[in-house]
């Protein structure tokens, strides 16, 4: 959940730098470019997730509770979407070699 958090808090751009250190460290090759960071892995799957959110910046309140193993922002929301697919993606390697794509703005120019 410690990972998660993090993620969570990270502006958009600094996502996109820790993204491509991290495939760098898995001696995955990654491509950062203008819209995306990719990856190609040793097996015929491409898992995506895109790095913005609908806020504005990243979460300033995050509480997380251990007993109930969750974490919650009462005023601005967490910023969830898509980092919750960003988490998921990093806790899939560290067992897999999936070929990565993590996009940024997909909403714009697809």
């Amino acid at each position: 959940m410690e990972k998660l958090n993090y993620l969570l808090q990270l502006t958009q751009p600094e996502l996109k730098i820790f993204l491509y250190n991290y495939l760098k460290q898995k001696d995955m090759s990654p491509i950062y470019d203008d819209g995306f960071v990719y990856a190609e892995g040793d097996i015929p799957i491409l898992v995506v997730a895109h790095m913005d959110t609908v806020f504005d910046g990243p979460p300033k309140n995050l509480r997380y509770n251990k007993y109930e193993d969750k974490i919650y922002n009462q005023f601005d929301g967490l910023g969830g979407d898509d980092r919750c697919g960003v988490y998921a993606i990093i806790q899939l390697l560290e067992k897999h070699r999936p070929y990565v794509l993590f996009t940024e703005d997909e909403e714009i120019g697809c």
